[in-house]
């Protein structure tokens, strides 16, 4: 199962949707890519057990959200172009 969020420019409410998608925990594979997403709207998606592959590509996703990705046990591809993660020091 996979899905895609829409975009349709920038959210008022800073990608709200996201919090219904993560409730489907048999989820395999999700691009969020060009989504209203930031940090707090990624924080439901703790733990999804099921995702293998996440597309976050210029998402407003940083540092803050690496426990959230670290979170996924089966995670295997992970899309991280354009996000505002920064690089280990």
């Amino acid at each position: 199962m996979s899905t895609q969020a829409p975009r349709s420019g920038p959210h008022p409410h800073g990608g709200r949707g996201t919090s219904a998608i993560a409730t489907l925990r048999n989820l395999e594979e999700l691009n969020l890519d060009y989504t209203a997403v930031d940090a707090k709207s990624f924080a439901p998606f703790q733990g999804m057990p099921q995702l293998r592959e996440l597309h976050l590509d210029s998402a407003d996703v940083g540092d803050e959200s690496i426990s959230v990705l670290a979170s996924m046990p089966n995670l295997r591809i992970v899309n991280l172009y354009h996000t505002l993660l920064t690089r280990p020091r």
